[in-house]
C-alpha cells in the first residue's frame, strides 16, 4: 500500500519532472483564453426544462414579440403635449425607421384613431404629417390622447407628462461587438432629439440595452474585480505566511489554476455570464486556502529544526490526505450546482469544479519544486497566534455545557427567522443604481408606469373561434376585473380596437361601445382595423396567425417580484372561478425572472441532499470512524442554518444567486471540519485525552484555519462588490457562512466532541 510518506518523497524526488510536465499542461488552458466570450443573453439563467420559459418562449413563438427598445421623453413641465415636444416626437418617430433592424415604430405621433362623421368613418395618425403645430392643435392632441386606452401607460404617461417611441427590432446578429454598434446608433438617435429638447430628458431603455448591461456586468468584474481581490488574498497570504518561499509557491498555484479554469471553460464552450464569471475569482480564493495549510505546515517543519527537504515531505506527509478530501468535497459541492435550473449556476459549478481539481494537481506538483528553490525563512516566527487559539478552544471545552446550549438556542432563533425569507428578482435591479441601464429604466417606471407585466393567451378551440361574442365577453369580464385592482395601470387586447370600431360604424353612438353580436362582424371590425395600420404595424402582437389565440397584456406597478407572483396567482385563481372556460396560465418576461428562483430553489434541494450525502460518506470513509462522521456533520450544517436566519432577520430579499449559496458552500465548509477531525483523530490515536486533543488540534491547524477562512471571507466580500445582485447575494451570503463556520469549528466542535467524549467514557 503507497503511504503518505512515500508519495511525499516521491513528489520531492520528481519535482522537476513534475514542474515541467505541469507547464505543459498549462498551455492548452493559457490557448483557451484567446476564446474568451460574454454572453449577451440575458435570458441566460432560464434553463431550458424551466416551466414558465418554455411557456414564455410559446408566447413569443405565438405572436410577434421582436426585440424592442423604448426612448421616452419625459417633460419637466405639466405637459408633453407642447407644440415643440409633438414636432420633435413626429419628426423623431419617421426617423426611427431609419435605425438598424428596425421592424416598426410606435408613438402618440403614428397612432392610428378612427372617428365617425355621420355615415363616414374617418382614419388617421393623431398627429398629421408635415403640419405645423399650434398650441391649439397641441391642446387638441392631448384631449384625444388622453381617451385612448391603447396609449396609456405605453405611449402615454397617465398624467399626459411622458411620451414614447417603442421601436421593435431584429438583430441578425446578437454578439456584444453587433450589439455595440446598434447601441451606439441609438444612443446618437437618443442624443440628437435630447439636444433638440434641452429643456426636457430624453431617456433610453430595452432589449438592446439591458443585453449590454449583462455582458459588461461580466467583464466588470474580471478587469476590476478580479484584481483587487487577487491582490488582497496576496497580501493575506503574505500576511499569515511571512515566508517569500510560501507566498511565491503559492502564487503560482492560483495564477496557474485560474488560467486553467478560464481557458478550459472557454474551449468548452461555457460563455461568461455575471452568474458564473466570479467563478475564477472563487477558484482563486478557494486554492488560497490550500496553498496556506500547506505552506503554514511547511513552515511549522521549518520551526522544528528541519532542513526544507524535510519540511516539505512533512508537510506533504500532514496534508495528502485531509488536503486531497477538502480540494475533493469542494469539487463536488460545486459540481452539484449542475443541479440548478439556471444555466450560468451550472456553468459556475463546472468552472470552479475545473479549477479546484487544476490547482490541487499544481499544489502537489509546482509547490514542492518551489518550496524548495527559494530559502526558507531563518527565524521562528511568533506564536501567539497558536497560543491564543488554544486558550480559545481550552475555554470553550471547560464552559461547554453553556457553549452548546448557546450555539442550538442561536439555530433555533435563526430557524424562526427562515420564513421571512422571500425571493425578489427582478432583471433590472440585478444590476447597481449606478448602472445606467437600471437608472434611466427607473425613471421610465416611475414617469411613464409599470414596466413589469403579464401576459394572458387565450385560447379557441377552432379557427376564429377568438372573435365569438361569448369568447370576447369572457376576456371583458377579466379585463374589468383587472382594471379594479389598484397595481393595474393598463390593459391592452384586441378587445380596444374592436369596440372603439364598433362604435364608430355605428355613427360614434357610446352604445356600441362594446364587442359585436356575430363573430363574422368581430372579424370583419379588425380586419377594418388591420388595414389600416401604419405601413410596419399588423396585428401579429395581438392573435396569432390561425386566429385561435389572443393575447391580452396588463401593465403593473408593484414593486417586488414577490407582490407580482402573488398578483399572477390571484389573477388565474379568478379565471378558474369565473371564466373557467377560457382560463389560463400568466406567463411573461417579468414573470418568468420573478418565479426563477423559486424554480432554482427546489432544484437546489436536490443539490443539498446529494452533496451532504456525498460528503458523509467520504468522511466516514476517510476517518474510518463513524462517531467522528456523524459529529461532523451537525458543525457542517450549523453555518448555513445561521446564515440565513441572519440574513431573514435583517436582509429578507433572496435572489438566484442565494439559491446556491448552500450547495455551494458545503464542501467549503467541511474543509476546516476535516482538517479539525484529522489533527483530533491524530492526536487521540497518539494517547491524548479528549480535552488536550482537541487543545493540541486546534494549536496545529487553528492558524491555518484562521488566515484561510479570513481569505475567503475577504476573497468572497469582494464577490459581493460586484455590480450585479446575483454576484453580491453569493458573494455576501457566502462570506456570512464561512464566518458562522469558522465560529462553529472554533468554538462549538471542540465543545461538542469533548462533551460526547465524556459521556462516552461514563457508559
Amino acid at each position: 500500500m503507497i503511504t503518505a510518506r512515500t508519495l511525499s518523497h516521491l513528489l520531492i524526488s520528481w519535482r522537476w519532472s513534475l514542474f515541467v510536465a505541469s507547464c505543459l499542461c498549462l498551455f492548452p488552458g493559457a490557448n483557451g483564453l484567446r476564446d474568451i466570450t460574454f454572453s449577451t443573453d440575458s435570458r441566460a439563467f432560464f434553463g431550458e426544462d424551466n416551466p414558465d420559459y418554455r411557456a414564455l418562449r410559446k408566447l413569443e413563438d405565438t405572436y410577434s414579440y421582436p426585440t424592442k427598445m423604448l426612448i421616452v421623453i419625459a417633460a419637466d413641465g405639466d405637459t408633453a403635449f407642447t407644440p415643440d415636444i409633438l414636432t420633435a416626437l413626429r419628426d423623431a418617430t419617421e426617423k426611427a425607421w431609419a435605425l438598424p433592424y428596425v421592424l416598426r415604430v410606435d408613438s402618440v405621433a403614428n397612432f392610428n384613431r378612427s372617428y365617425a362623421e355621420g355615415d363616414e368613418v374617418f382614419v388617421e395618425p393623431l398627429i398629421a404629417q408635415d403640419v405645423p403645430i399650434t398650441s391649439d392643435m397641441a391642446k387638441q392632441i392631448a384631449r384625444l390622447a388622453m381617451d385612448i386606452p391603447e396609449l396609456k401607460g405605453r405611449a402615454l404617461a397617465e398624467d399626459g407628462r411622458t411620451v414614447s417611441i417603442g421601436i421593435s427590432l431584429a438583430p441578425s446578429d446578437t454578439s456584444r461587438t453587433a450589439y455595440r454598434a446598434i447601441q451606439a446608433e441609438f444612443d446618437a438617435f437618443r442624443d440628437r432629439l435630447q439636444e433638440r429638447l434641452p429643456d426636457t430628458r430624453v431617456l433610453m431603455t430595452g432589449g438592446i440595452m439591458g443585453s449590454l448591461a449583462f455582458a459588461d456586468a461580466s467583464a466588470r468584474d474580471l478587469r476590476v474585480v478580479l484584481p483587487y481581490a487577487t491582490a488582497a488574498v496576496l497580501a493575506l497570504l503574505a500576511l499569515g505566511l511571512g515566508s517569500l518561499s510560501g507566498v511565491v509557491a503559492s502564487a503560482a498555484v492560483l495564477a496557474t489554476s485560474a488560467i486553467m479554469t478560464l481557458g478550459i471553460s472557454a474551449m468548452a464552450g461555457i460563455e461568461l455570464a455575471p452568474g458564473n464569471s466570479s467563478g475564477v475569482l472563487a477558484v482563486v480564493v478557494l486554492m488560497a486556502a490550500t496553498c496556506m495549510h500547506i505552506a503554514m505546515i511547511f513552515l511549522q517543519g521549518i520551526d522544528r529544526g528541519l532542513d526544507r527537504r524535510e519540511a516539505v515531505a512533512f508537510t506533504y506527509q500532514k496534508n495528502l490526505m485531509p488536503v486531497g478530501l477538502t480540494n475533493l468535497t469542494t469539487t463536488f459541492g460545486f459540481i452539484c450546482l449542475n443541479f440548478a435550473d439556471a444555466p450560468p449556476l451550472q456553468d459556475l459549478g463546472n468552472m470552479v469544479a475545473i479549477g479546484i481539481l487544476s490547482g490541487w494537481v499544481f499544489s502537489m506538483t509546482l509547490m514542492p519544486a518551489i518550496l524548495l528553490l527559494l530559502p526558507a525563512p531563518r527565524r521562528p516566527r511568533r506564536q501567539w497566534l497558536p497560543a491564543a487559539l488554544s486558550a480559545a478552544v481550552a475555554a470553550s471545552v471547560a464552559r461547554r455545557r453553556l457553549i452548546i446550549p448557546a450555539f442550538l438556542a442561536l439555530t433555533a432563533i435563526c430557524l424562526m427567522s427562515l420564513p421571512f425569507l422571500r425571493f425578489n428578482d427582478d432583471f433590472v435591479r440585478y444590476f447597481d443604481e449606478a448602472e445606467p441601464f437600471r437608472a434611466e429604466a427607473e425613471v421610465i417606471e416611475d414617469r411613464l408606469g409599470g414596466l413589469r407585466s403579464l401576459q394572458f393567451s387565450f385560447e379557441s378551440q377552432e379557427t376564429g373561434g377568438i372573435f365569438a361574442p361569448d369568447f370576447l365577453r369572457q376576456m371583458e369580464a377579466f379585463e374589468t376585473w383587472l382594471m379594479a385592482q389598484e397595481p393595474v395601470g393598463s390593459v391592452s387586447s384586441l378587445l380596444q380596437p374592436i369596440r372603439r370600431l364598433n362604435k364608430n360604424l355605428n355613427g360614434g353612438d357610446p352604445a356600441f361601445e362594446r364587442v359585436a353580436a356575430t363573430a363574422e362582424a368581430n372579424a370583419q371590425l379588425l380586419l377594418f382595423y388591420e388595414l389600416n395600420l401604419p405601413v410596419g404595424q399588423d396585428v401579429n402582437s395581438l392573435i396569432s396567425v390561425d386566429r385561435t389565440r389572443t393575447v391580452l397584456s396588463v401593465s403593473l406597478d408593484l414593486e417586488t417580484s414577490t407582490e407580482l407572483r402573488a398578483f399572477a396567482e390571484t389573477a388565474e385563481a379568478w379565471l378558474r372561478s369565473d371564466t373557467s372556460e377560457i382560463a389560463v396560465r400568466s406567463t411573461g418576461s417579468s414573470l418568468t425572472f420573478a418565479r426563477v428562483s423559486q424554480t432554482n430553489g427546489a432544484m437546489m434541494l436536490i443539490g443539498t441532499v446529494v452533496v451532504l450525502l456525498i460528503v458523509s460518506a467520504s468522511l466516514l470513509f476517510t476517518l474510518r470512524d463513524r462517531r467522528l462522521g456523524a459529529i461532523s456533520i451537525v458543525p457542517n450544517l450549523l453555518p448555513a442554518i445561521l446564515a440565513f436566519g441572519i440574513w431573514g432577520l435583517f436582509l429578507r430579499d433572496l435572489n438566484l444567486g442565494s439559491t446556491v449559496v448552500t450547495v455551494m458552500t458545503f464542501g467549503i465548509v467541511v474543509d476546516d471540519t476535516i482538517h479539525l477531525l484529522v489533527a483530533y483523530q491524530r492526536a487521540r490515536r497518539a494517547g491524548g485525552e479528549a480535552e488536550e486533543s482537541a487543545v493540541e488540534a486546534i494549536r496545529t491547524v487553528g492558524p491555518a484555519i484562521t488566515f484561510t477562512s479570513i481569505t475567503i471571507i475577504v476573497g468572497f466580500l469582494f464577490v459581493a462588490s460586484s455590480g450585479f445582485a446575483i454576484n453580491q447575494h453569493l458573494g455576501l451570503l457566502t462570506a456570512i457562512v464561512i464566518g458562522a463556520a469558522y465560529l462553529a469549528d472554533l468554538i462549538f466542535l471542540p465543545a461538542l466532541l469533548v462533551q460526547l467524549e465524556s459521556k462516552r467514557n461514563d457508559t
